[in-house]
């Protein structure tokens, strides 16, 4: 990445909130300048707006304001969902899977 870009997603100081198609499954390589250090650094959020994802958010990233509508989802999002650090990237774990 060329010196004073970033990747898609992230915030000048580093801080991203990943879009749904951008929150990562374990076991995919972590974008340069990583978002985290320890499982600590990782949150799950669940994002009502527009339809029901569980997204993962960096520990004190904002979450995205909502330009669309706000859904009423039958089940959390993030449920059966943690955030997790891996390879310094924050990236959601379904355990319902494990």
């Amino acid at each position: 990445m060329a010196e004073g870009s970033r990747a898609p997603g992230s915030s000048p100081g580093g801080a991203a909130a990943l879009a749904p198609g951008r929150a990562r499954d374990a076991g995919t390589a972590a974008p340069s300048g990583g978002e985290c250090a320890t499982n600590a650094d990782c949150r799950s959020w669940s994002d009502t707006c527009g339809g029901c994802k569980c997204r993962v958010l960096v520990r004190n990233a904002a979450p995205p304001k909502c330009k669309g509508d706000q859904v009423a989802c039958f089940a959390d999002p993030c449920g059966h969902k943690r955030a997790q650090c891996t390879n310094g990237a924050c990236t959601i774990i379904d355990e319902s899977a494990m």
